[in-house]
């Protein structure tokens, strides 16, 4: 419960005020305002709404100050609109973005990064920003020579909250996620099956952010690692089957717990909860992870458990 408030005060700051709002609607047949997202982006002002139709868009996403209060969204889902970084640049960034700015409803993938001076963030970088990126899928980014293989905030306070991010790299710290000098809000995210060479395959937190109601299973590297003398919160998540420590150098309190959460079906991606996952309806907590019951029960038996040899055949 106390997460759920903490989302919706989050978001009551992040809306802008009312204005004579306008929707970009980009459409790949030309039937639309633009061909690109991008095209859409630069042309929207605060309160405007991009919405962008089906398809693969190969694109590398500039969010700068003016798009502030601009909501980028699909029209169809994630299944159905993807954000292509054709593996050259990371796929979306924001950069000192303010409030009101949302990041909606797409599969955001392939985005690649390298290099020691490179800054952290092959999926989605958001640098001194207060962006909400929100129910995305985000997979299958790389992050070489850095972190944050699916997501790196860093120097802000955005919400992330709904996302699936999973099967991203990264060489560094955060394969799937690193926190870096921020105070964003990390809440109902499902973090599984990233890996990294170095710290944490789920959450790098470098920084002074909130994290509630997450599930991170089964990534190659610590689960969540705190970085030291760094104080961040952390309540009713679910830390659980990571190679090395669930939770390190953190505190995570009485409300977080390390459990296997039951998966309908993870073997296909599907992070979709069994009716009797203990993350259904966790003890004071609710609903843990990104994603809502989407098959029956589910025997706790061997056949059930990820294996390692499985996790890591998903990077050969």
């Amino acid at each position: 419960m106390k997460a759920v408030l903490l989302l919706v005060l989050f978001q009551l700051l992040l809306v802008p005020a009312a204005s004579d709002a306008r929707t970009w609607l980009v459409r790949q047949d030309g039937s639309g305002d633009c061909l690109t997202a991008q095209a859409c982006i630069d042309s929207a002002t605060a309160s405007d709404t991009v919405l962008v139709g089906p398809g693969i868009y190969y694109e590398n996403l500039l969010l700068r100050e003016a798009a502030t209060g601009v909501v980028l969204t699909s029209e169809l889902g994630p299944s159905l609109t993807i954000i292509d970084g054709g593996a050259h640049d990371r796929v979306i960034t924001c950069d000192s973005v303010g409030s009101g700015t949302v990041i909606e409803g797409f599969t955001i993938r392939n985005g690649r990064i390298s290099g020691p001076f490179c800054p952290s963030g092959a999926g989605v970088r958001c640098w001194r920003s207060r962006v909400s990126v929100v129910n995305n899928i985000i997979c299958e980014n790389n992050a070489d020579m850095a972190g944050g293989g699916g997501v790196c905030l860093n120097g802000g306070a955005c919400v992330l909250s709904g996302n699936v991010i999973t099967q991203n790299y990264a060489t560094g710290g955060g394969a799937g996620l690193e926190i870096s000098y921020d105070s964003s809000l990390v809440i109902s995210n499902t973090i599984v099956s990233n890996t990294t060479d170095h710290i944490a395959g789920g959450i790098y937190v470098g920084g002074g952010a909130t994290l509630c109601n997450n599930i991170v299973a089964t990534n190659v590297g610590l689960g969540i690692f705190c970085r030291s003398g760094i104080a961040s919160t952390l309540e009713c998540n679910d830390a659980w089957g990571n190679s090395g420590d669930n939770y390190k150098d953190c505190t995570p309190g009485e409300s977080n717990f390390s459990l296997n959460p039951l998966f309908c079906d993870p073997e296909v991606g599907d992070y979709q909860l069994s009716e009797n996952s203990p993350c259904v309806n966790a003890s004071g907590c609710g609903q843990v992870g990104a994603l809502g019951v989407g098959c029956g029960p589910i025997g706790v038996k061997e056949e059930n458990l990820t294996t390692w040899g499985r996790i890591k055949a998903l990077y050969r």
